[in-house]
């Protein structure tokens, strides 16, 4: 997010709701694992998102945006998804205008299922190995993702 966050469609202050979709659309086709990216003002009112959801809404005080409310330019978690219904990684980060200014942020969204599958692919596990299992919990301990008990998530 902060390659996509420094782009010079998304990082413009005169970069147009639809200029700011289409390059976010243009990202989505080269990162595959991702459901969708995001670009918010920072009012938290989504203006371009490659879903199409909620464009002109406000997203809660939630998940990323304390992170961002306390001065971080970057922010990472996992969370369940309150549409989806599955555990989602979230990537934030501020965008920032070319003197500096913050001027957005840029949120993607990718699957635990699908980012369990990035990192099988990079160690090279395989699904026919015995012994091999993975759990993804949260800091409190909630179970996020398990590839071998899909019924306790």
């Amino acid at each position: 997010m902060q390659f996509l966050a420094a782009d010079p469609v998304i990082s413009s202050a005169t970069s147009t709701p639809k200029q700011i979709s289409k390059r976010l659309k243009e990202f989505l086709n080269m990162n595959q694992g991702y459901i969708s990216v995001g670009f918010f003002d920072l009012k938290r009112i989504r203006i371009a998102d490659t879903s199409g959801m909620d464009i002109g809404k406000q997203h809660p005080f939630t998940e990323y945006w304390p992170d961002i409310a306390g001065g971080k330019d970057f922010s990472l978690l996992i969370t369940m998804s309150g549409t989806l219904k599955k555990p989602l990684l979230y990537s934030a980060s501020v965008v920032k205008d070319k003197k500096g200014k913050p001027i957005g942020v840029v949120v993607s969204r990718i699957s635990v299922d699908s980012l369990y599958e990035i990192i099988r692919q990079a160690a090279g596990i395989r699904h026919t190995e015995k012994g091999v299992e993975i759990e993804l919990m949260d800091k409190n301990g909630l179970l996020l993702y398990s590839d071998y008990n899909k019924t306790e998530y």
